[in-house]
């Protein structure tokens, strides 16, 4: 038998049928689903590339597989019935050549479509993803919506310098006399393909020489426009070694690591030795007869960052009253010790202090 009638779009019409038999006996059955005219394809939705619902990847470092994912499609008659997925190496729906259409239920949202050896994507190539979607009405009705591509990127990013400190000139630190300021900087991390995505920057401590070294501060992300970091909240202690590690990581979520050389915190001044009036190395001078120079013999130390420079200041005392002759009010004479010396003595020719003491 058939009936013809007028069905509305997009209102869903259940079949049900009853069968009576010569004794008046009956039976009723209805279809499973309904019947839904709709003349309408979907509505189109965004295609994005990479595997994070709603977000674009505009790099990729598989070769191995190619992601995607999509949201906003929909048909307001008969809803989606099915997805069909396919990808090319070319902005076009049509074009297939790296996975060709596969049909996925109408609750999936993401597709990781998993390529042979002889199809693997290829390093600065980009491919695209063309999601199909399907409506559930009796004629089905599709439409298709294509990414805009995703680029291969299998190389990590190209290392800078990495060191502790914010000098000015770029030079490291080996020592800091803070218990609460870390600071790192960095420069020349490039990526030629995807650029530079973002830094972080994680901070560990190990203390009295051990090589034990526990994270103080875990990774913290910085944008790809930070060039160095600074911190003033930190509870070092003395004898801390400080290490900064730089993570790197390109627009196609590769990553290189490097770590600073670190640098010793040292919380306590020089140990003074002695300091010695003229230049014996025993007995301190009470009296000279010298009226040209002045010499001192002196001894520092720091078993921690070692002396790095000696400052020095000559005072006449007169009447009670002390007073700064050398090297002049306010200034102070700077003596850099080099590393590699044992400077532990003085003496100042002083045509000048002549003047100075006939004041």
């Amino acid at each position: 038998m058939s009936y013809i009638t007028q069905l509305t779009d997009g209102i869903p019409i259940w079949v049900k049928i009853k069968a009576v038999n010569r004794v008046d006996l009956r039976t009723k059955r209805v279809a499973d689903s309904p019947i839904i005219v709709d003349k309408t394809p979907p509505i189109a939705g965004h295609v994005n590339d990479g595997p994070v619902y709603q977000t674009d990847l505009m790099y990729t470092k598989n070769c191995e597989q190619l992601c995607s994912n999509w949201h906003h499609f929909y048909d307001p008659e008969s809803g989606i019935g099915y997805y069909m997925v396919s990808a090319g190496s070319e902005p076009e729906i049509n074009v297939t050549d790296v996975a060709n259409l596969t049909e996925y239920d109408r609750r999936t949202y993401e597709v990781c479509i998993e390529l042979t050896a002889d199809n693997y994507l290829e390093h600065g190539q980009t491919y695209y993803t063309t999601v199909w979607a399907f409506n559930a009405g009796i004629k089905i009705r599709n439409v298709s919506a294509i990414s805009n591509g995703v680029t291969v990127d299998l190389t990590k990013p190209v290392p800078g310098s990495v060191i502790d400190g914010n000098n000015e000139d770029f030079t490291d630190i080996q020592f800091s006399a803070s218990p609460a300021k870390v600071e790192v900087q960095w420069r020349n991390y490039t990526d030629p393909e995807s650029t530079i995505y973002q830094y972080e920057v994680l901070v560990q401590s190990a203390h009295n020489g051990s090589t034990d070294f526990n994270i103080i501060r875990n990774w913290v992300p910085f944008n790809n426009d930070t060039a160095g970091v600074k911190w003033l909240n930190f509870h070092l202690h003395h004898n801390d070694y400080i290490i900064l590690t730089l993570r790197t990581t390109n627009g196609a979520l590769n990553s290189i690591v490097n770590d600073t050389d670190g640098f010793l915190v040292d919380l306590t001044p020089p140990k003074l030795i002695y300091i010695r009036d003229g230049t014996d190395d025993i007995q301190d001078a009470e009296f000279q007869s010298n009226i040209t120079a002045l010499s001192a013999r002196f001894k520092f130390i720091d078993d921690e960052s070692g002396i790095g420079q000696i400052k020095v200041q000559i005072f006449q005392q007169h009447h009670g009253i002390r007073a700064q002759i050398l090297p002049g009010k306010d200034e102070i004479e700077e003596i850099v010790i080099d590393a590699e010396e044992n400077t532990d003595s003085i003496t100042w020719e002083v045509g000048r202090i002549v003047d100075l003491f006939s004041l």
